[in-house]
C-alpha cells in the first residue's frame, strides 16, 4: 500500500467442532453482547468486563463441581 502496510487474505479452510467450513481470521462470535459505556469508560469503569465477570460468578455458583483432595506428599525422593 502506498502507506508501507499491505494486506494479507486468507487462503485456506478448516473444519471447525461443528463440522463446519472457517477460515481464519473469521473472530469468535459473543456469547452476550454488552455496549461499552464511553462515559462510564471515561469514568474508569469498563461495564463489559463487569458483565463477564457477573456472568462467570454466575456461572461459578451454580456450577457441579466435585471435591478435591491433594494427593499425599511424597516420602521418599523421585517418587
Amino acid at each position: 500500500m502506498i502507506d508501507g502496510g499491505r494486506l494479507a487474505v486468507p487462503n485456506f479452510r478448516f473444519y471447525d467442532t461443528s463440522g463446519r467450513f472457517t477460515i481464519e481470521n473469521e473472530g469468535v462470535a459473543t456469547d452476550i453482547t454488552v455496549e461499552l459505556d464511553p462515559i462510564a469508560l471515561d469514568r474508569g469503569q469498563d461495564t463489559q468486563l463487569e458483565a463477564a465477570i457477573g456472568v462467570v460468578l454466575q456461572q461459578l455458583e451454580s456450577a457441579d463441581l466435585p471435591a478435591r483432595t491433594p494427593p499425599p506428599y511424597p516420602t521418599e525422593i523421585g517418587k
